[in-house]
């Protein structure tokens, strides 16, 4: 009886680090340190709002001018959803959808946090996939 006590609680304490280990909340800088995103749930997913823009070169406001609505091009870039529908899935959060302001396309995507606490943060478009790594803020 100990014995299955002690396997049981092995189990208990392996699967809650395995949920903190996959934890995308928070706020991360992106690759390139261009912006913040804050990734929080919405709804029964996980979505990623952009929560900052560091300053271009130029000092412009960065606005979402290359949208494909044309109605959308002139807003700013910060409060634009650019991760929606995430789901966990097997230790990743997949099923999402990846917005690229700088593109102003849209990709399919996953997460994943990887052993060293940073974000895996995939987009593919078909079979062509690219990653980044983002490094977590707060």
């Amino acid at each position: 009886m100990r014995l299955a006590s002690l396997v049981l609680l092995g189990i208990f304490a392996s699967s809650g680090v395995a949920r903190a280990d996959n934890d995308v909340q928070g706020v991360w800088l992106t690759e390139g340190g261009k912006a913040h995103v804050r990734i929080a749930p919405c709804g029964g997913d996980m979505c990623g709002t952009v929560a900052h823009v560091f300053a271009n070169p130029a000092g412009d406001a960065a606005r979402d001018s290359h949208n494909p609505d044309p109605k959308l091009r002139s807003r700013p870039v910060v409060g634009i959803q650019v991760l929606t529908h995430f789901k966990p899935e097997n230790g990743a959060w997949t099923g999402g959808r990846v917005y690229d302001p700088e593109e102003g396309k849209s990709y399919t995507g996953s997460l994943q946090v990887q052993p060293n606490g940073m974000l895996k943060m995939t987009a593919c478009l078909s079979i062509l996939c690219q990653s980044e790594l983002w490094r977590r803020v707060k």
